[in-house]
């Protein structure tokens, strides 16, 4: 009995051990990682308040005022830039991002956006990119403030990641990103 408890008590202690050191570990790899490396081993979280862009709600994010905004780079050594701009005001969060000298796009693959909040992580995606007369675009709306999330990123994304009809939901290519802050 006492050999039973003894070994009980070893195993137990084992592994509140390697708990610990586990861990103690965790933070420092997090603060190594870059945000897409981040993101590429997470899955995102899905806005449960997100608002439907409709027509009139498309006009009236091209009016907003915006408070915060930020200029989005090529990370490929292209020529892509953007432009994201954010306001959350009447419990809505509101964002319009647009681009320009985005590559052609390959066969079954599309252009997503996501924003990237860093500490503490977390990221979502904000929809595909949508293709108008001036280029291509990004709206977005929630009941969700996301103003903590100050990076904005364009990934080029496959429409269907598997034989099977499973989509991966983790960003893929990475192509534009920026820092997005308060006018």
């Amino acid at each position: 009995m006492k050999l039973a408890c003894l070994l009980i008590l070893i195993t137990f202690s084992s592994w509140v051990f390697a708990a610990c050191q586990k861990q103690q570990l965790e933070p420092e790899l997090r603060e190594n990682q870059t945000a897409m490396e981040r993101m590429d081993t997470q899955i995102p979280d899905e806005d449960k308040l997100l608002v439907e862009i409709t027509p009139n709600l498309k006009m009236d994010l091209q009016k907003e005022a915006y408070d915060y905004s930020g200029i989005l780079k090529d990370v490929t050594g292209g020529k892509s830039t953007g432009v994201v701009m954010a306001t959350y005001q009447d419990e809505m969060f509101k964002l319009q991002a647009n681009f320009e000298n985005l590559p052609q796009l390959v066969k079954n693959t599309f252009y997503e956006g996501w924003l990237v909040r860093t500490e503490p992580f977390h990221y979502i995606s904000i929809g595909p990119l949508v293709q108008e007369k001036e280029g291509w675009a990004n709206y977005y709306a929630s009941g969700t403030n996301l103003t903590d999330h100050t990076v904005y990123v364009v990934t080029t994304e496959p429409t269907n990641d598997d034989p099977l009809g499973e989509i991966d939901p983790a960003p893929a290519q990475h192509l534009l990103e920026g820092e997005i802050s308060k006018l």
